[in-house]
């Protein structure tokens, strides 16, 4: 898993290294978390992650500690379909 974490964050700074503005988003919360909230961060971005289980995200919420973290509890789907944030990066 740990290779994975540290995979996801270089893909994340490069994405965010090469589009230059916008949100990141994440769709379900878990060990991907950490890395992306480190992402965004360094690149001042601001970081939704969306969940629809409300452990997982009572367990981010303790543990973020980035004020541009949005963490929200609801399906990804419903999260989607009232997205009107752009340009966004999305995992």
């Amino acid at each position: 898993m740990k290779d994975y974490v540290y995979l996801l964050y270089h893909l994340g700074s490069y994405v965010a290294h090469f589009c230059r503005s916008g949100c990141i988003v994440e769709l379900g919360v878990g060990n991907s978390t950490s890395a992306l909230r480190k992402v965004a961060k360094e690149h001042n971005r601001k970081l939704y992650s969306v969940d629809s289980s409300n452990r997982k995200c009572k367990d981010q919420e303790e543990e973020s500690d980035y004020e541009n973290h949005v963490i929200l509890n609801t399906r990804s789907s419903e999260f989607i379909k009232h997205l009107t944030i752009h340009p966004v990066s999305c995992f």
